[in-house]
């Protein structure tokens, strides 16, 4: 997401060479969306990544509408549409992990877990999971179809509560991506930040000044405080939550995967 505009334009070659210096650091999973920059972060993975390296996540059920408004559309026709568009903008046969980016309120859940068990069968999508959900959901849908994944927010600003933290996933067999692990960027460096007009974050309530320093209080009572070593030890924070997470750092650049890829813990290794 943080390639594709959403937070601030990216020159493309450097967002380019941002998902070179990911893999020659060893991190094979990259994470996407329709709706992220319209299409724009699928079309750079597809160009991007080499033949035959790296892993895409991607997912399907949310859309930019008008006057910036989200739509939720997990409709079975609809998923399979999106899921063929992903395709074409990665080239590629089959997404190794495809998720449902919210739930629809419209569509039962059960719907939705029959078609991501069909996208299984026909070998369109390696493996399935849901993003912004809830364990009890996930696991009356794992009931149907073979979910493997789940992706919600996590970080030492923002960790969920007990019934939906990583390990009550992991009870489950499910692999927890942690998106946000430096609160959009909060943790990332020293005071608050103020983000430019293009950049979403200037227009979530969350991330006003008074939002940031409630963010970084929380974080600070975790023990991660104001210091050049930030990154990695947010980030180690969110990795030793459970051996089932995985971060979705959200890098921008080179130096920033440099800064993520060192921050080991027993968990998985970030995620780009």
């Amino acid at each position: 997401m943080g390639l594709a505009g959403v937070y601030g334009a990216v020159d493309p070659a450097v967002a380019t060479a941002t998902v070179h210096a990911a893999l020659d650091a060893g991190i094979v999973l990259f994470d996407a969306a329709p709706l992220y920059g319209a299409g724009r972060a699928e079309r750079l993975l597809g160009a991007a990544l080499p033949p035959g390296r790296g892993r895409v996540c991607t997912k399907f059920g949310l859309s930019e509408g008008c006057g910036g408004t989200l739509v939720r559309d997990s409709r079975p026709a609809s998923v399979r549409k999106s899921v063929e568009l992903s395709l074409r903008m990665l080239g590629r046969d089959f997404v190794d992990i495809l998720l449902q980016h919210r739930p629809d309120p419209d569509v039962p859940n059960e719907a939705v877990a029959e078609v991501l068990l069909r996208l299984v069968e026909e070998g369109k999508a390696r493996h399935v999971g849901l993003s912004g959900t809830t364990c009890a959901r996930a696991a009356a849908m794992g009931r149907i179809a073979p979910l493997a994944a789940v992706q919600n927010e996590l970080s030492a600003a923002v960790a969920p509560g007990a019934p939906d933290a990583p390990v009550r996933f992991a009870d489950h067999g499910l692999v927890f991506m942690a998106h946000s692990p430096l609160a959009r960027g909060v943790l990332a460096r020293d005071g608050q930040r103020v983000f430019p007009e293009d950049d979403h974050r200037a227009r979530m309530p969350a991330l006003t000044q008074a939002g940031q320093a409630a963010l970084q209080r929380q974080a600070a009572a975790r023990g991660i405080g104001a210091q050049p070593s930030n990154v990695r030890a947010a980030l180690r924070f969110v990795l030793s939550e459970c051996s089932n997470v995985v971060a979705v750092v959200g890098a921008r650049s080179p130096a920033q995967i440099a800064d993520a890829a060192t921050a080991d813990g027993p968990g998985a290794p970030p995620a780009g």
